[in-house]
Parts: structure tokens; sequence; C-alpha cells
């Protein structure tokens, strides 16, 4: 595998585990020390027995020592949406996390929020397009904002917008 923009290769070739379960599989656990904060690229290739390979990659953030909330990731889909749609953000804490998703209408009057806590780093949220008072909401472009709040009292937020039509 490669890292960053780094030309030389890592092999993981001795680090490959067979799955059980099925030969076609199988798993590779490295830890990549002393990366830089910021967002970093690993890219893979991967052989078969008849020497067929193929690459993938991934992009992948480190945070530093700080433990800065970062959200990400913010969409819904669909996009627009007429029935439902789901509400997703990404975050990088990993501890349980009180967390709050408010819609609003454009003119900036609330329609509807969600409340909880959690420690899934992906978070989708169902939205069936109803207000507080369970109203379906009328054909519009609606933006929806996700606060997240750290455990020494830093809070983090990012919004996006919502597309309802009929």
């Amino acid at each position: 595998y490669w890292v960053d923009n780094n030309p030389i290769p890592i092999s993981l070739t001795r680090s490959y585990r067979v799955s059980l379960e099925d030969p076609r599989r199988g798993t590779v656990e490295s830890v990549l020390a002393s990366l830089a904060p910021g967002l970093h690229r690993v890219k893979v290739r991967a052989w078969d027995i008849f020497n067929n390979y193929s690459e993938n990659e991934t992009y992948f953030r480190v945070v530093g020592a700080d433990s800065t909330i970062i959200v990400t990731e913010l969409l819904n889909y669909p996009n627009p949406f007429s029935e439902t749609t789901t509400l997703r953000f990404r975050h990088n804490q990993i501890t349980e996390q009180p967390y709050s998703i408010s819609i609003y209408a454009v003119n900036g009057s609330p329609v509807k929020t969600f409340t909880g806590k959690t420690n899934a780093r992906t978070m989708e949220i169902p939205w069936d397009g109803r207000d507080e008072s369970g109203a379906s909401v009328a054909t519009g472009v609606y933006v929806f904002q996700v606060r997240l709040a750290g455990e020494n009292g830093q809070t983090q937020s990012a919004g996006s917008t919502i597309v309802r039509v009929r």
C-alpha cells in the first residue's frame, strides 16, 4: 500500500489473514504511526492467485491531540425527496456525544428537531417530512443543521439543504 503521495510501497503480504468462511476474502491490519493531523490517502493494490490485481484508495482524517470535534459528510438521501429522506452525518469523536439536528424553513422558522446521544461515528436519522406538530411540510427548500457537543464543552455545527417535492 501507499500512504499519501509516497512512491515507495509498503508490503502487507505477511499481515494478510484469509477468511475462514470464504477463502476468496481476507483482512489486513496495519498501524499508520506518526501521521500529521489532516487529510490523508491510502492506496491499496491486491493480487489474486492468477496474478490479476486491483487497486482502491480511501481518504481519512487524522485529528490532533486537542480532540477538536469535526462534523463531516452532511447529506440527505434522497434529495430531493417526496415521502421520506435520511439525514446523515459523520464525526470524529470516540465517546458518546449529545447531538441535535434542526430543520428550518428558508425564512429561518424552525420545522423539526431531533436530539439524542450517539457513540456511532456515522449517524442516520430518517425524516418523514413532517414538522413538530405532525403536519406535512410544504414543497420547498429547507436547511438542516447538525450540532455536536464535546466532553470539554466545545460544540461544532455544520449545515446543508434539503429539497421537498410532491
